[in-house]
């Protein structure tokens, strides 16, 4: 994957500086379906469902695994005759279903020339229930002759349970009379039944699309199919691995690490990326990394006595998972013993650290299951890829 020549000059250092930001985008929903990677399979079980009367869709899984990237990119999946009004809409703490409506209806006109109207216009002070949405929805769909995607992103962050159960009654009902408008809820969830009220009586009405980690391919498509290719720059191989693996199946941390890697070799006049670029990346990236999650590491890990706290952390972070990134006390044990070069570590060294860190140092673990069989998994799942850099980062583990 390395490209020729391998040096590049001042004029092609300006412009490719410019193009990187516009092909790596860390923190940034991607809304480009050209640069969209990967996730195939739940592509299509959102397209199946966008074209079948009646069916609404549920994107949930960990935060950072690409939910809102996927329903921004849908428009762009319209094709022929087809038509698609995507409409997409953030919720918050404090929403009622009357407010997110209000919000989605804003960006919904109807009538033409100087009558156009937004439909919250419209609305005015009408409180906004699941029937007002259905007799607003059936006439635009006739009348526009599209297919209406609404997107409800951010959902789980509503607190207001009531405002969950009337989305079960709106989608119920725009399912019943095959209204042609496809609801998607999106939200950080282990399952629907913590997204949405009331999930058994809509069921049939439902798409459950769970977004899993992304696997090597689909991180290599992002870092170099859709990014390193499409500017003109190269990678070695020992290079992408290093970006994939400190990824963790995170489409966020390989955006970060491409770009800053990318930088770090146009910044060399190099038209590739090489090894010593992504060491300065790491860097970059973990310094760049979100405030909350920063803080959440400092606070489990901070204390004024001599202790392993980051090293056992840190060995969570490079832990054998499951599916649903749990581990098990011993699944921490091998790497440990890694990172301290000692054959002598075992469950008594840092049973105390794993409930500390499930309890008040954060917590930064969540525990599940019985004594003895207890599964952890991080509270956040992007804290785990910024631990492994900060190892790195510090010396503790090496890159080579």
């Amino acid at each position: 994957m390395l490209k020729e020549p391998a040096n590049i000059n001042k004029d092609e250092q300006d412009i490719l500086y410019a193009r990187i930001p516009t092909v790596f985008s860390p923190g940034t929903p991607i809304s480009n379906k050209q640069l969209f990677a990967g996730r195939r399979e739940q592509v299509v079980q959102v397209l199946e469902s966008i074209y079948h009367p009646g069916q609404h869709v549920i994107i949930f899984g960990d935060r950072g695994i690409g939910k809102t990237s996927l329903s921004a990119v849908l428009g762009g999946f319209a094709t022929g005759a087809d038509s698609f009004l995507l409409c997409r809409i953030n919720c918050g703490a404090d929403d009622t279903f009357d407010s997110v409506w209000r919000k989605m209806f804003t960006q919904i006109e109807v009538g033409d020339g100087d009558e156009r109207k937004t439909i919250a216009e419209l609305l005015g002070d009408t409180p906004i229930t699941p029937f007002v949405v259905q007799q607003q929805l059936i006439p635009i769909s006739h009348d526009k002759n599209v297919r209406i995607i609404l997107v409800f992103d951010e959902f789980d962050t509503i607190l207001d349970p009531s405002a969950k159960r009337s989305f079960s009654e709106t989608i119920k009902a725009l399912s019943d009379f095959a209204v042609p408008a496809t609801i998607i809820i999106v939200g950080i969830a282990d399952t629907v039944d913590k997204l949405i009220a009331e999930h058994q009586s809509i069921e049939r009405n439902i798409v459950q699309v769970r977004m899993p980690r992304m696997s090597a391919i689909e991180l290599e498509e992002i870092l170099v199919k859709n990014g390193l290719d499409a500017i003109g720059l190269g990678i070695e191989d020992n290079a992408m691995r290093w970006i994939i693996e400190l990824s963790q199946g995170l489409p966020n941390y390989t955006h970060s690490l491409g770009k800053y890697a990318a930088l770090a070799a146009v910044g060399e006049l190099k038209r590739n990326v090489l090894l010593s670029h992504v060491v300065d990346a790491i860097t970059k990236a973990h310094e760049q990394t979100n405030h909350t999650i920063r803080s959440m590491y400092v606070k489990a890990v901070s204390c004024p006595r001599r202790n392993i706290l980051k090293e056992v952390l840190l060995a969570c972070a490079m832990a054998r998972t499951d599916e649903l990134g749990a581990f098990a006390a011993n699944d921490v044990r091998e790497p440990l013993r890694k990172i301290m070069n000692d054959e002598s570590y075992d469950i008594p060294n840092y049973a105390a650290h794993l409930n500390a860190f499930s309890s008040t140092r954060g917590p930064v673990l969540l525990k599940t299951g019985t004594k003895k069989n207890y599964r952890y998994r991080f509270v956040e799942p992007v804290l785990a890829p910024y631990i492994r850099m900060d190892g790195y980062r510090t010396g503790m583990l090496k890159i080579s």
